[in-house]
Order: structure tokens, then sequence, then C-alpha cells
């Protein structure tokens, strides 16, 4: 999302030790929502020992109670007034808001308050269409749950919508309970295109869901024009999400609060309550 403006590399990893890169000059922002994600906490103690320039976003946990201790700021989110349902993906306007305000207090961004309050607003403007209570045949978000419904979702995005469309994957798969797939344009025109034609029942399974913007790189955009051609002649069915926000920090945003409908809508439709993970926290119980 910040690629296009900031001056210096801006990398992401979740793994329980630190990349070699690491060094005194580097600054770490350590996320996790609850605080104590086991991978999280084990490189954090390791960057205590590669950088003093460390910034915490949590809403507590163990994380937040060593960062206390340890003397770094965090960014503390109040689950209790803001995340009653304590379900982390809930939280996620939160995270980026806080990235948005330490970066441009570092000023290695321009976005200022004002820019992210035109952007809080557009998402204001949207959500009475796909709000609960908009009826089904006039509620986009409740009608692509539908078409997600039994079907496995592969999701193509590029440039500053390739950070959501991971979220809606994941939001997929957590909220959803459907398994899904996600790929970035132009790199999936290298090699996932030969893929689509096995097996035989790729047709009646699989359903695009094209993460487009008018913002793309122009030949991107012709990417996606093909890419349905190429499709529509395997006949493999697809569908397109397109912000209509005009910048795109605003596309970003409405393309997240749109997924996290979506999703929801998609687990109703799958006769589940959408919030609790089961297998997720059946994993962390056998790991201990």
């Amino acid at each position: 999302l910040f690629k296009s403006e900031l001056p210096i590399p801006f990398d992401h990893f979740s793994d329980y030790t630190v990349p070699q890169f690491v060094d005194k000059d580097t600054l770490a922002i350590v996320v996790s929502t609850s605080g104590n994600t086991e991978e999280t906490l084990s490189s954090y103690n390791e960057l205590k020992n590669r950088t003093e320039m460390v910034f915490v976003i949590t809403t507590g946990g163990e994380l937040g109670k060593q960062a206390q201790e340890d003397g770094y700021p965090i960014y503390l989110i109040d689950d209790k007034e803001f995340n009653p349902s304590h379900v982390p993906r809930v939280a996620v306007g939160f995270q980026i808001g806080a990235y948005f305000a330490l970066l441009s207090k570092l000023k290695l961004i321009s976005m200022g308050s004002e820019d992210f309050a035109d952007s809080i607003y557009i998402l204001k403007e949207k959500l009475s269409a796909i709000a609960p209570e908009s009826p089904t045949d006039e509620n986009p978000a409740k009608l692509i749950a539908t078409d997600l419904q039994n079907r496995f979702p592969i999701i193509v995005s590029s440039e500053h919508l390739s950070g959501t469309a991971k979220l809606l994957n994941n939001q997929i798969n957590e909220s959803g309970k459907t398994i899904s797939a996600n790929f970035e344009l132009p790199d999936v025109n290298h090699h996932q295109l030969e893929g689509m034609q096995f097996p035989e029942s790729n047709p009646k399974t699989l359903l695009y869901v094209l993460v487009e913007s008018n913002l793309y790189h122009e030949r991107n955009q012709e990417r996606y024009a093909i890419l349905k051609n190429l499709l529509d002649d395997l006949g493999i069915e697809h569908i397109s999400l397109k912000p209509e926000s005009k910048d795109t920090i605003s596309q970003a945003l409405e393309v997240i609060q749109f997924s996290g409908y979506v999703t929801y809508y998609l687990g109703l439709l799958n006769g589940v309550e959408p919030a609790p993970n089961p297998f997720v926290d059946e994993f962390k119980r056998q790991l201990g």
C-alpha cells in the first residue's frame, strides 16, 4: 500500500526468527492483536537484541506486558470498547490506523489526519448499502457472498490492493469457513494460467474474484481484460470487485470494509457462526 511513497524498504514477516538484515538502524513494528501470538513473541524477544527502535501494536496480552516492561512505545487497542467481539480480524482497522499514524509522524508518508478522515467519510457513505439491514437483492456484499458459496474462490489482485486481497483471502477462510487461494497479477500470468486446464471440474468449482482498480498501471488493467477472456474461453466464472474511491488509500480501505461484510455473510450462508475459529483453536491447543 505504501510502496509508491515510502523512501525506505518496508518488509513483513510472520515467523519465530528475525531476518538477518535487521540491525540497529531498523524500525521494527511488532503486531499481535491478542498479544499472545507465539511466533510474534519469539521474534519480539530476538528483535530486542538487534534494534532499540521497536513499536508495538496490540490489545495487551503478553506482548503488551513485555513491551511496557521494556519501555517501548505501544499503540494499545481498547478491545472492550472498540472490539467487544474480541475477534482479531475485526480490529484490522485499528492496526491500519496505527501504521498510518506512525509512518506519518515519522514523515515517511505524506498522508495526514485530514486525508485519513476523508477516507473514513467515504467508508461511512458506502456502509448503508452493504449493512445487514439492506435487502439481499440490493446488497452487493450479500450477492457476492451468494456467488462464493459452494465455490473455490481464486483471488487475483495487484499493486496497492494486493494486501487487502490477502486479507480478503484470510477472511474467506476464517469468517466464511471456505477454502480459497490468493494470487498477484502480473505474476499470475506467468504460471497459474496453465493450471486452469485441470482438473476437469474447474468450471464447476472455481470462481475467480478479480480485485480491479482504475488506478493500476495501464498494462495491468489490460492484463485483467485478457484474463477475463481466457477464463470465458475455459468456461470458468469470474466476478470483479472494483472500488470506486479516487485514491489508493481509500480504495484499499473500501475493499477491506466490503470484504468484511462479504465473508461475514458467507459464513451465515454456510450455516455457521462466523466469529469462532474452532480448528485454529484446536491446533493451538495441540501445539501447547
